[in-house]
């Protein structure tokens, strides 16, 4: 059973925990692909990670923060390689690897491109599954922003990452990537909590 690292979230303290509203889903969304993207070789295959959180600023200026290299070194990595558009590379470096190569995925294309909405790209899997990248790349996250709050000055974003296969290799991914997404989002509410960065 795949769960979510409940005692990190425990440590945070009531002030920090109660606004990340953090949501586990498995199969529970159904992908249609349009006129917006391609998902050409994608399949749902009913077991997906999902994760809601409530940030502060709008959907635009976080949707500037998932596309803008000072946006990602801000919360995501260290650095990127981002074509904005449908088609176009997200590239996300996560330092070195022991061996000095960039560790970060790479070669991902971009499936959906919507400014203050939705954000699609492909994802690879990690160096130790590198046999599951195969092409086309069978997973992708789909980014959605939505305002929130009485004045529209919060967005609550969904993230969802959808395609992951069964087998020993595949679990050891999903349990890679629902501890890597919930970090990452982590750190983007934490961003957006004491630093401002538009």
């Amino acid at each position: 059973m795949n769960m979510v690292n409940w005692k990190a979230v425990q440590l945070l303290g009531p002030a920090l925990r109660a606004p990340i509203y953090i949501a586990i889903v498995l199969g529970t969304s159904i992908v249609v692909a349009d006129t917006e993207g391609t998902y050409e070789g994608k399949l749902n295959t009913g077991r997906s990670i999902s994760f809601q959180v409530r940030v502060q600023g709008t959907p635009d200026q976080i949707f500037r923060l998932w596309i803008s290299p000072d946006g990602i070194k801000s919360f995501l990595g260290s650095g990127s390689n981002v074509d904005p558009k449908v088609g176009g590379l997200y590239e996300i470096d996560f330092g070195l690897t022991p061996d000095g190569q960039v560790a970060g995925p790479r070669n991902n294309r971009i499936l959906r491109y919507m400014p203050g909405r939705a954000l699609d790209f492909e994802w690879t899997m990690p160096v130790f599954a590198e046999e599951l990248n195969v092409d086309p790349l069978p997973t992708w996250v789909e980014i959605r922003l939505e305002p929130f709050g009485k004045n529209g000055d919060q967005t609550l974003v969904r993230l969802d990452h959808y395609g992951f296969g069964e087998g020993p290799q595949w679990d050891k991914c999903y349990d890679f990537f629902e501890q890597g997404w919930f970090d990452i989002l982590f750190r983007l509410k934490l961003n957006r909590t004491f630093f401002v960065f538009d």
